[in-house]
């Protein structure tokens, strides 16, 4: 069989190597070519000829979608909620296959698991010792300001920024090995909760700015206010939550209960095995 996987940003690339690997577990002839844009993707769907596109993304890869299934190509759609804002509404069908990186709040059984909860799993994270409480901010983006006036306010923290867009297996790494973390969107707030470290959620404000994470993703999951939501601008009560981590034992164990609840739904077992599995058997039922 002939796999196109089409990943949409850089942090969908690291997880779809994944997938690859078991499906090359599961289907040893398999051929698989890799592209990163609606350009190559049109291209390999006319040199290459998969038999499947397997694609990993938010709403823009409902386009790459459409040119396969005009073709009649089969797909599997690996939603990544946690890098969009926008909710899908896609769903399975005869000719395709969609996976949610997080589950529906209405789920009441135990998730399947996410690639991004694979990954962690197999992520060497050696403890390191340091002498002040290391808070990661983790994001794609943060102003020099914002980092500046945390220190100002907590000069026994050691603040470090955390780009997870530039190095997603290093950011793993690094947030393993943090006492706490602010987490400055969705997907922040999903890696830190899988990773076991207690977390602030932070949003920024402003009047023309669309805010995508001013209630984090693991409150609409649990359906309570385990993790604090705070507005960048206040940074006072930004440093009070990570005093209140940092000292209060009985405080952060109980965040750290609830995150058990929270992978739990998300799901524990080995997703990119059990899902390449799927898709090999489903090929093979639909020949």
């Amino acid at each position: 069989m002939r796999y196109l996987v089409y990943s949409e940003n850089k942090i969908c690339f690291r997880l779809s190597s994944l997938l690859i690997e078991e499906l090359n577990r599961f289907d040893i002839r398999s051929e698989i070519a890799e592209v990163d844009s609606i350009k190559a993707l049109k291209q390999n769907l006319k040199s290459f000829q998969p038999g499947l596109v397997i694609l990993l993304g938010g709403r823009k890869s409902i386009k790459a979608i459409r040119l396969a299934e005009r073709k009649g190509i089969r797909c599997c759609f690996f939603y990544m909620s946690i890098l969009d804002s926008y909710p899908n509404l896609m769903t399975s069908s005869k000719s395709k296959k969609v996976y949610q990186d997080m589950p529906s709040v209405d789920q009441k059984d135990d998730g399947k698991g996410s690639l991004l909860s694979d990954l962690i799993r197999k992520s060497d994270r050696t403890d390191e010792i340091d002498t002040k409480a290391q808070i990661a901010i983790c994001g794609s983006v943060v102003s020099g300001g914002f980092i500046e006036g945390l220190t100002d306010k907590r000069t026994n923290y050691k603040f470090q920024f955390i780009d997870y867009s530039s190095n997603l297996d290093s950011a793993i790494k690094q947030i393993g090995q943090a006492n706490a973390v602010i987490a400055l969107d969705q997907f922040a707030n999903a890696l830190a909760a899988l990773s076991n470290v207690p977390l602030v959620n932070v949003y920024r404000t402003g009047l023309l700015r669309k805010v995508a994470n001013k209630q984090s993703c693991i409150n609409g999951l649990l359906k309570d206010q385990t993790v604090k939501n705070l507005p960048m601008s206040n940074k006072e009560a930004i440093a009070n939550e990570l005093d209140l981590i940092l000292s209060d034992h009985h405080y952060s164990a109980g965040i750290l209960e609830k995150y058990q609840v929270f992978r739990a739904k998300v799901g524990n077992r080995p997703f990119a095995r059990q899902v390449a599995r799927e898709i090999v058997e489903w090929l093979e039922e639909e020949d």
